[in-house]
């Protein structure tokens, strides 16, 4: 059986989150976030994240982003870029892969830490 060699360097957490993005005013999008979106997180790891938004964004187009943990009380900030979109099979809605640019190394170990222990990471309604 011929399997995909993993080329990530980071474990990624499987799990949905919430993020709050907001593309970046000299992106080359013909229309930018008036302010911070909510949108839902697939997976995660320490060098980007897959999402899913109402827009399709082009490759290349920078992100603001924050990601929120229940169990860290402040939201990781990050910049990202768009490495890909997927199309839904309805067109609605686009799965769209990040990768990050800027994150400061105290935030990456948080999201290594979360993707080392998964099973901590509860959601407010497990608690």
């Amino acid at each position: 059986m011929d399997r995909k060699k993993e080329k990530r360097k980071h474990k990624r957490i499987k799990k949905y989150f919430i993020v709050e993005l907001k593309v970046k005013p000299h992106s080359k999008e013909k229309a930018v976030s008036r302010g911070w979106e909510t949108v839902t997180a697939e997976n995660l790891g320490a060098n980007g994240t897959l999402f899913y938004y109402h827009r399709k964004l082009e490759p290349g187009t920078l992100i603001d982003l924050k990601i929120y943990f229940v169990r860290f009380k402040t939201a990781i900030n990050c910049l990202g870029k768009v490495v890909r979109v997927e199309e839904s099979p309805s067109g609605a809605i686009f799965r769209t892969a990040v990768k990050f640019t800027k994150i400061n190394k105290k935030h990456s170990d948080m999201i290594n830490t979360v993707a080392e222990n998964p099973e901590e990471e509860e959601t407010e309604d497990d608690e």
